[in-house]
């Protein structure tokens, strides 16, 4: 997997967008945001596209992906977080996220 990047960023912590790109077909990821200090505040279990798995396919597929990623409702201060893309398998990457309002 390769870091993942978010945009746009710096963020007013509104929605972003979070590419990342996978070499295994996957139904789920989840996406974990850390402050600097390895504290863990938000995570999210992201399902890939429904009618794609729903016709026998997994949801996000071999080679680049995005997710929309919602912070309005985390109320995140200003500063640096690290965003960290987790596969089922327990393979992750990580990406660096800045907020600033």
């Amino acid at each position: 997997m390769t870091t993942p990047v978010v945009y746009p960023n710096p963020c007013k912590g509104r929605d972003v967008l979070v590419d990342f790109t996978i070499a295994q077909p996957v139904k789920f990821v989840s996406l974990e945001i850390v402050t600097d200090a390895y504290r863990k505040v938000h995570r999210e279990v992201v399902l890939g596209n429904a009618a794609a798995i729903g016709n026998g396919n997994t949801g996000f597929v071999i080679g680049r992906n995005t997710v929309r990623l919602s912070l309005g409702s985390l109320r995140l201060a200003n500063g640096v977080y690290y965003l960290v893309v987790r596969l089922p398998d327990g393979t992750k990457a990580i990406g660096k996220l800045v907020i600033l309002r």
